[in-house]
């Protein structure tokens, strides 16, 4: 029968299932654009102002 209880176990854990997969996929393509798009730091040195040293001294450039 369509309405029994197993039978609408079964399709509730497949409408689960299809919405945890569409959510993976949307982390994924967030994830991507994350890495292939990244915008520029806005970094504030003030740290190195109050301590009057320069950003180097703490921070090393990639090689």
């Amino acid at each position: 029968m369509k309405n029994s209880p197993a039978h609408i176990k079964s399709t509730n854990q497949t409408i689960i299932r299809k919405m945890i997969h569409r959510l993976n996929i949307g982390a994924l393509i967030g994830l991507i654009c994350f890495v292939l798009f990244p915008h520029s730091a806005s970094a504030i040195p003030a740290f190195a102002r109050q301590y009057g040293i320069s950003c180097s001294t703490c921070h090393a450039a990639f090689p």
